[in-house]
């Protein structure tokens, strides 16, 4: 399980290069998802405009921890938006290619 933020600290991205991470202390925990710029497809991780098996093993990788999602490929990969890289996203990417 990989979890990207805490509620303190929620970081947004303006562009590939910049992110600006803000404190936030709320009286109760809100998740507020902004994306400005390119559209981010859930299940596409890698960008390549297809959900496939490569996408399927770097979010393995990314539960392994054995790298590290950016920004991007978190959103991508988190399919259920639960702040969580994890199994259920998984079998949420396999189905969407089993049904393609």
């Amino acid at each position: 399980m990989f979890r990207y933020n805490n509620f303190w600290n929620q970081l947004f991205v303006v562009n590939e290069q910049d992110t600006v991470e803000i404190e936030i202390l709320p009286q109760q925990e809100n998740q507020i998802n902004i994306y400005l710029g390119d559209d981010i497809n859930l299940g596409d991780i890698n960008n390549d405009s297809i959900v496939n098996v490569l996408d399927v093993i770097l979010v393995i990788n990314f539960i392994l921890q054995t790298n590290n999602p950016t920004l991007s490929e978190f959103w991508a990969a988190d399919l259920n938006q639960d702040n969580l890289i994890n199994i259920q996203d998984i079998i949420l990417i396999i189905q969407s290619i089993l049904e393609q």
